[in-house]
This record gives C-alpha cells, structure tokens and sequence, in this order.
C-alpha cells in the first residue's frame, strides 16, 4: 500500500486569519451545543438519516439519537 501525498502551500496570511477565526467559532458552537444536551439522553438527530423503524427520511431534529449507542430514529 503507498501512500500519495500532496503538499498544499499554507493561505496567505489574511486568508489563514479568517480561516482560524471560523475555526473558532464553529469550535465555540459545538461546545455550547454539547452542553446543552449533557444531561440528556436523547438529542435531535444532528444530520439526515433513515429512521430503522418506520423506514422514513429524517431532516436534521427530526429525529433522536441515543447517545450511548448513536442509534436514531424518529420521534
């Protein structure tokens, strides 16, 4: 097995400041969002999926996941 690797030049540096500041943010959203569903069992399903029961397509939270197994489903 080879491995191909390909070198990209880093973004000048306005671009890479903007880059870091997305970063951040989105960083910022995640961790507020783990926090509010700490103390919950259940949590709205966060991307599309097929619900394994009824076989219906599920929009982000239309559904739930069980956090210790990741099993979703509809509601």
């Amino acid at each position: 097995m080879f491995l191909e690797y390909t070198f990209n030049p880093p973004p000048p540096p306005q671009q890479h400041h903007s880059l870091s500041q997305a970063r951040e943010e989105e960083r910022r959203e995640n961790y507020a969002q783990l926090v509010m569903t700490d103390g919950h069992d259940l949590v709205p399903n966060p991307e599309p999926v097929d619900c394994r029961i009824c076989y219906v397509d599920l929009q982000p939270g239309e559904g739930v996941l069980l956090r210790e197994c990741l099993h979703c489903f509809c509601r």
